[in-house]
């Protein structure tokens, strides 16, 4: 009887860890190519954009500490971080557009 719960136990363990198993890179999607990123070094600009966010980010975080937050600086300071997060993905949108080779039509 023991040893019938045991073997039981094993096989159920094995099958559980095969199946959790996941011997491909991308996330068990096996046709998908395999994730690159670039990073492209940081402009000096791109640097001020960020040390700004993280700025702000702070300041929401000493909010927080306080036993009666301001709500309104908060979310001021939220919709000034995600001004900062637009303005410079749209900066990088406009440099991967111009970086690209247009189609001889």
């Amino acid at each position: 009887m023991n040893k019938r719960i045991f073997s039981l136990g094993i096989l159920a363990l094995s099958l559980g860890m095969t199946g959790m198993a996941n011997p491909n890179p991308n996330n068990g999607r096996p046709n998908m190519p395999k994730k690159s990123f670039h990073r492209q070094e940081m402009t000096p600009e791109m640097q001020k954009q960020r040390i700004a966010i993280e700025e702000k980010e702070l300041a929401i975080k000493k909010e927080m500490l306080k036993d009666k937050p301001n709500w309104t600086q908060v979310e001021k300071l939220n919709r000034e971080i995600a001004l900062e997060r637009a303005t410079a993905k749209t900066e990088k949108l406009k440099q991967i557009k111009a970086n690209q080779t247009l189609p001889n039509n």
